[in-house]
Formats: structure tokens, C-alpha cells, sequence
């Protein structure tokens, strides 16, 4: 689990930056001349106005498109309301990962028996679990189904490029292909693919991905939380945090908007 903001969830998401604001650089209305009016347009001025003076609410673009902006925020956001726990790119199903990734399993059924006892020991039914793409490739649709039936949590997805239409058709909780979410009070980015940048990164918010099974580096505000980097356990962000800690610092890819804060630069 929008221009991408920080949207607040009804279940206490982060929403302390406002939201876009787009000004109406419309003129101010042209009012026909008196000479230009024949005998309907002045009968029928008056009421004309006061229909535009109603409807003046609808006519502001700026009102407009910050509430189709929320529209779009509450579309991404997940709310999560229990334990929260993280998980991406298991590839259930997908025989020609092991050889890919150097997973030490003889075979496929070997990886998805593993991967799904892991998930089974750590989640409850009550908790919530976001997979951060890549749930599965190439496995029977019956197969999958049943796999997916006995897998505890609200199974909430983000989607990657190997979740295909049978995946996709899984009962999820939610789907989307980026998510804004609260987990214990931090905020968080999640997308298959790693963001450079993202909403909120000066206050603190982590941008969590997979895709890259490992081979990606990370820093202290982001990183790949794949089952190649992590294990095959899904995770709590506590544990993600500890090993964010020993990363690099993020360095701000948007210093350079801090024109006032940069002193190194000169008019």
C-alpha cells in the first residue's frame, strides 16, 4: 500500500505538505457593450448572470483539480489497519529464476513449498501484506488459486512487470502500481521499480522496491526488499529499517530546488 502527495488514509496516513495548487490565469470576464447587445441579449442578460454567479464554484480550475487530485491520492493510498508486513518478488511458479538469481533450490517446488511455510509462519489472518510485485510467473492457474487461498493476511499487490492477467484476477485487497502508505507511523513509497525521488523525501518517507533482485544499491531512505536481498520470509519495517541504517546517507536529489539554501550558488 495524484500529482503524488502525501495523502492522509482514513487510517492515519501522512498528508503534511500541501496538496498542488494550480491558478486560474483566466482574465477577468469580457462584458458585451451595450451597442453589441440587441433587444434578447438585454432581456435575457440578467438572468444569464445570475445562472453564471451560481455556478461560479464550478467554474474556479484550481477547487476543481485539487479535489481530482485527492480523488487520485485515496486511489493509491493502502490503509492498512493491523500488522503490517512487506514482501516482493517471490516469483512462485517461475522455474527459471532459481537459475537467474543463483536461489538455492533444486527445483521449483522446492522454492514455492519454502517461500510459502515462510509466509505462513510470520503472518496471521488478521494482518495485512503488501507484495511489492512479482507475485508469480508461468504457474497453472489452478495452481495458483490454491496456492493464493492458503496464504494468510489481507493480500494487498503492487504491481511488477511479471503479475499477469492471472495474477491480476487473484481476490488482492487492492492492486495498484504505486502505493502511499502508513506502517508504524513512517511513511512509505512503494513501487516494483526504484524512484530516485518521491513525495516527501525531505520529511523522512522511504521509497521500498524490488525488480532489481538485489543487484540495485540502496541508501539510508530506500532500498530493494526482495526475497534475494532479504530471504524468503516477508518482513515487518522494523527489520527493514535496521539494514537501511547501514547504507549510505541519501543524498537529496532535490537540493537543487533550494535555491535560497544553496550558498554555494550565485545569481
Amino acid at each position: 500500500m495524484s500529482a503524488p502527495g502525501c495523502a492522509e488514509t482514513p487510517s492515519g496516513g501522512p498528508r503534511d505538505e500541501p496538496a498542488c495548487e494550480f491558478r486560474d490565469r483566466a482574465g477577468p470576464r469580457r462584458r458585451p457593450s451595450e451597442g453589441r447587445q440587441g433587444p434578447g441579449l438585454q432581456a435575457r442578460g440578467p438572468d444569464l448572470r445570475a445562472r453564471r454567479r451560481g455556478h461560479r464554484h464550478d467554474r474556479q480550475p484550481g477547487r476543481r483539480r485539487r479535489r481530482e487530485l485527492d480523488v487520485v491520492r485515496a486511489k493509491r493510498t493502502i490503509a492498512v489497519k493491523h500488522a503490517t508486513w512487506l514482501f516482493a518478488d517471490p516469483h512462485f511458479g517461475h522455474e527459471s529464476i532459481i537459475r537467474m538469481c543463483g536461489r538455492p533450490f533444486a527445483n521449483v517446488a522446492e522454492m514455492n513449498q519454502t517461500m510459502a511455510d515462510a509466509w505462513r509462519k510470520v503472518v496471521k489472518p488478521g494482518d495485512d501484506i503488501i507484495v511489492v510485485g512479482d507475485f508469480a510467473h508461468r504457474m497453472p492457474v489452478d495452481q495458483l488459486r490454491k496456492l493464493f487461498d492458503s496464504l494468510p493476511g489481507n493480500k494487498h499487490i503492487v504491481l511488477g512487470n511479471h503479475d499477469g492477467e492471472e495474477t491480476r484476477e487473484l481476490p488482492w485487497a487492492s492492486q495498484r502500481d504505486i502505493a502511499f502508505v502508513s506502517i508504524d507511523g513512517t511513511r512509505c513509497v512503494l513501487c516494483h521499480y526504484a524512484l530516485r525521488t518521491w513525495p516527501c523525501i525531505r520529511k523522512g518517507a522511504l521509497m521500498l522496491y524490488g525488480h532489481s533482485h538485489g543487484r540495485l544499491p540502496g541508501n539510508s531512505q530506500s532500498m530493494d526488499i526482495g526475497v534475494d536481498v532479504f530471504g524468503w520470509a516477508p518482513l515487518r519495517l522494523n527489520q527493514i529499517k535496521a539494514h537501511l541504517a547501514t547504507l549510505p546517507p541519501l543524498v537529496d536529489p532535490e537540493a537543487g530546488d533550494d535555491f535560497e539554501n544553496n550558498e554555494s550558488v550565485k545569481p
